[in-house]
């Protein structure tokens, strides 16, 4: 069983959090709008945001320096030959799983891997183009499109994301209670 430390676990549940409740609570966000300020759901919205700036770069920083997890070479296989056909032969596999009405069930896939540093990389690039806007003064324009767009490819990818866990769960494979459930001693 791949186990991650409490510090991975902290850094996935906070993540989980600050996405699920930006994602949920622009729909009450009222932007600036020439001489009128943003209501008091556009200033959490900054807030947070920046807060989300803060965990995901914390994130960064932990795939770069952990040792006994999964490494930033397996988040993100694109630029490693090696790393690239693994990846796509687990493609093939879980291909071949799905044909037969079953998922594929590893401790740690090249896909799964590849599949979370894309979120990482979309959650990262959200939180920068949102703190761009709020603490550098960076009217909306084209930065709040890129924004908007992330925000969508977010939603794809939570939704995608829980609902494969969800399956796994369902499968038996448990993975809900290694991301989430006390590290056994």
């Amino acid at each position: 069983m791949a186990l991650h430390s409490w510090f991975t676990k902290t850094l996935h549940g906070l993540l989980l959090l600050s996405v699920a409740h930006q994602l949920l609570l622009v729909s009450w966000v009222e932007r600036p709008r020439g001489a009128s300020a943003g209501n008091v759901f556009y200033t959490w919205h900054e807030t947070v945001g920046v807060t989300t700036l803060g965990i995901v770069t914390a994130f960064w920083l932990w795939a770069l320096v952990r040792r006994s997890e999964t490494s930033a070479g397996a988040l993100f296989p694109w630029l490693s030959a090696p790393r690239r056909q693994a990846l796509w032969q687990d493609v093939r596999t879980h291909v071949d799983e799905l044909r037969r009405f079953r998922l594929k069930h590893a401790e740690e896939s090249a896909l799964a891997s590849a599949t979370h540093g894309l979120g990482l990389l979309v959650v990262s690039a959200m939180a920068a183009t949102g703190a761009l806007m709020a603490l550098g003064g960076v009217p909306g324009g084209p930065v709040l499109q890129i924004h908007k767009l992330l925000a969508n490819l977010m939603w794809v990818y939570v939704i995608a994301h829980g609902c494969v866990a969800l399956l796994h769960q369902l499968q038996g494979h448990h993975v809900l209670q290694r991301m989430f459930g006390p590290r056994p001693g």
